[in-house]
């Protein structure tokens, strides 16, 4: 029998590195109707997204996904009125290096200024292209658009997924980076297709270039993979014959039109995060909490304050990178269910290290390819000659797009694995080919496979395993192998699969213990580098975890003077699928209470259909001489003689912007708040007019079908 449906639904979808999750919500009570999960396919992101929405919709009618269910399923697509997705994919892809290929260029900078802002790092190997150009503060040319320059160093850049444009100044004058994006899309065309140009004034309205360049180079990188997603939704949805608008969440937990995702997908950074703290708070109601959520490649912490996540100030910062997006004030750190496990065995405290690497679990290989790795898998642990590259498989994950630019050994270790996943001890002779191996898993083309605390989780709680086909023999395999490794002074890291699998998910602990105690100092006014303080690790050291009487002995707080304790007075909101399993010893040692939801697992997918559509702009009114105002909005600065004006002359535009953008965004009858800021100085005890800015937010439901 199939439940009731008696009003719309409201389709979330999810799409992380591991897991892509789909909820489907009661529109006219907020609930939580049913649920489902299935694997992401990085090679081709329709599958998993098919494979969710046919497993929620069959939760939904209690029927089996094989079962011919047409009726009740059509009636259940029927009633879809809007999809919305969150995704981890460009979190993931800044955190672990991966994304196209892009071209710089950059309009009045100096070599000096282009060094600035973690500018060389985000750039990489990738091509800049460096004219003369750009405006000073007040918005005025201070050199003529170099487009003859352009044009010669264009001709010796190849091929790239896309191009970002940046202007000094461009914020206050956007002309020259126009300018730009004309010459581009007029020249660089192939085939028929234009290319993607990102314009740095697009993305912010904020000074400092040399961050904009970052923001817009991280942009650019990104649209070949959100546009991927975008495409492999919306195409799926039309083949089930869904007609419903499509939205994404953004970083701050918005939501915007999918197809404005794919212009400025650099928003979309922290969307899986942003999505998992709005689900945090309409599961639970908490409205002061740590929000912290587990996934396969990282773990992202949050602030709930007052119901409300906390805003960035300075910007979204992943993997390293520094940008100006508006975002959640999250702290993403590389550690997750996925992560990868290793052990130096040239060191003599034997400690086992997780990340940043997201690697496939071998029990996920396991499963998909079983007559490779099992046998591989058989062999090595009756094999006791060799422990190098033990338990490590590599997998070709996409096509290689620039096969002639290969080495010989990538070209041997590309032809390796076009049949499948191989067992790096068949493939890897030298350190130099592994070498080689990592650099085309930086380039996103191979994945390699190896225990993780997926893995270590099966090995210790074998009904973790049933819901995701999982393969445990698998997992109990590597860490058998894990646990014969050595330190250099010969001790075992372990003595059977099980103590090697504890030692894994007590690193995962203390790895998240010390991430959250380092965000919670910094939001506490302290130096986060304190988490792994002596007196703090002593503080935190409390019974009924690995560091238990013997260690509080060790730490001095068990027979000392001093009692040293630490904890956490917010309540800890756990999210992700393994939360129920990872987090209990987190808060034990935190002294936290711990509050895991029953669908903690799918808070993102249920954060990306609950939220709403926000636009935000922002322009500055500077001085002009003593008897003039100057405006920098819309396409060039106007000046006029009263600040009162200018004022209403800004106000009435962002508020026409942000009304057309809420609406280009998905939303209907935005409601538009404004803010303004004067900057006062004092001269001669006199008050003198520096700046102005002018914020305009406009908030709305998104449009439903």
């Amino acid at each position: 029998m199939s439940k009731s449906i008696t009003s719309p639904l409201l389709l979330g979808i999810d799409t992380g590195g591991t897991y892509t999750d789909a909820v489907l919500v009661d529109q006219e009570g907020n609930n939580v109707v049913a649920t489902a999960k299935a694997l992401t396919t990085r090679h081709d992101l329709s599958i998993g997204i098919g494979e969710a929405i046919a497993a929620v919709i069959a939760r939904l009618t209690e029927l089996p996904a094989s079962d011919d269910a047409s009726g009740q399923t059509s009636d259940v697509l029927d009633r879809i009125g809007l999809v919305s997705m969150s995704t981890t994919l460009a979190t993931n892809a800044l955190v672990e290096r991966h994304g196209g290929g892009v071209c710089l260029v950059a309009v009045g900078f100096t070599e000096a200024e282009l060094d600035k802002a973690g500018l060389p790092e985000a750039l990489g190997n990738d091509p800049i292209v460096a004219i003369a150009g750009g405006h000073s503060s007040h918005g005025e040319a201070v050199a003529d658009l170099d487009l003859e320059a352009l044009a010669a160093a264009m001709a010796e850049v190849g091929p790239v997924a896309g191009y970002a444009v940046v202007g000094q100044f461009g914020v206050r004058n956007p002309s020259h980076e126009l300018a730009v994006l004309e010459w581009i899309q007029a020249n660089r065309t192939r085939d028929g297709v234009q290319p993607a140009v990102t314009c740095s004034h697009e993305l912010t309205a904020k000074l400092n270039g040399p961050k904009r360049a970052v923001t817009s180079v991280l942009n650019a990188r990104l649209i070949g993979l959100i546009t991927s997603l975008v495409t492999a939704t919306t195409n799926l949805l039309e083949e089930l014959g869904v007609d419903a608008p499509v939205m994404v969440v953004r970083g701050d937990g918005s939501l915007i039109a999918a197809a404005t995702a794919v212009e400025r997908p650099i928003e979309t950074i922290l969307s899986g995060p942003a999505a998992s703290v709005v689900g945090a708070r309409h599961l639970t109601g908490a409205t002061d909490a740590i929000v912290s959520d587990i996934g396969g490649t990282t773990t992202d912490i949050a602030i709930l304050d007052a119901g409300m996540p906390r805003l960035s100030a300075a910007g979204a910062t992943v993997g390293g990178h520094q940008t100006m997006v508006e975002a959640v004030d999250m702290h993403t750190f590389g550690l997750g269910g996925d992560s990868e496990v290793w052990f130096d065995e040239r060191t003599s405290d034997g400690q086992i290290r997780l990340g940043p690497r997201r690697v496939i679990p071998l029990s996920l290989l396991a499963h998909q390819y079983p007559d490779v790795v099992r046998p591989a898998l058989d062999f090595q642990v009756h094999d006791y000659q060799s422990r190098w590259l033990s338990a490590s498989f590599a997998l070709q994950v996409r096509p290689d797009p620039h096969p002639a630019s290969r080495t010989p050994i990538e070209r041997g270790l590309l032809d390796a694995l076009a049949g499948g996943p191989r067992s790096l001890r068949d493939i890897i002779p030298t350190k130099r080919h592994e070498v080689q191996l990592d650099g085309l898993v930086s380039q996103g083309l191979v994945l390699r496979s190896s225990f993780t605390p997926t893995d270590a989780s099966l090995v210790l709680h074998p009904e973790a395993s049933a819901p995701h086909g999982y393969d445990r023999t698998a997992a109990i395999a590597g860490g058998d192998l894990l646990s014969r490794l050595s330190d250099r002074r010969g001790a075992l890291l372990a003595s059977s699969p099980e103590e090697a699998a504890q030692r894994v998910l007590d690193a995962l602990t203390a790895a998240t213990v010390d991430a959250l105690v380092a965000v919670l100092l910094e939001r506490d006014g302290f130096d986060p580098s304190m988490a792994s303080h002596p007196l703090v690790r002593a503080g935190l050291a409390r019974p009924d975890t690995p560091d238990d009487s013997d260690q509080r002995e060790a730490n001095g707080t068990s027979h000392g003077h001093l009692a040293i304790e630490i904890g956490v007075r917010s309540p800890l909101v756990a999210l992700g699928a393994s939360a129920g399993i990872h987090y209990p010893p987190v808060a034990r040692r935190l002294g936290a209470e711990l509050v895991v939801h029953e669908h903690a697992g799918v808070a993102n997918a249920v954060g990306a259909v609950v939220g709403r559509v926000r636009v935000q702009r922002a322009a500055v009114i500077t001085r002009k001489g003593k008897r003039a105002y100057r405006t920098h909005v819309g396409t060039g600065p106007e000046d006029f003689t009263e600040l009162e004006d200018a004022v209403t002359h800004v106000i009435a535009a962002l508020e026409s912007l942000v009304t057309d953008q809420v609406r280009a965004g998905g939303g209907v009858e935005p409601t538009l708040t404004c803010e303004r800021e004067d900057n006062i100085a004092m001269v001669d005890g006199q008050e003198v007019f520096i700046d102005s800015t002018i914020t305009v937010t406009g908030l709305a439901n998104p449009a439903l079908r």
